[in-house]
């Protein structure tokens, strides 16, 4: 079902996210606390872009059952 898919992004977004602060931490660590950034904000930008945009589009164009089988078989989404 689409909300199941939804959960997938949502947990998608937040491994995105964490991966970069896993690596910035480990090169923190690496480098003896120096305060540098190891990406710079136009990489973050893109990376963030390709990794969020792809997914979400999918997610907007995804269609699980045409509306009238929604009608016919009201317990298909009887747990959203």
């Amino acid at each position: 079902m689409s909300y199941k898919r939804s959960a997938k992004l949502s947990q998608f977004v937040v491994h995105r996210g964490m991966i970069i602060s896993m690596i910035q931490a480990i090169f923190t660590v690496v480098y003896f606390a120096v305060a540098i950034q190891i990406y710079n904000g136009f990489l973050i930008v893109g990376y963030t872009t390709l990794y969020t945009t792809l997914p979400i589009l999918c997610l907007v164009l995804d269609e699980d059952v045409d509306m009238s089988k929604v009608h016919q078989y009201p317990a298909l989404y009887k747990t959203l």
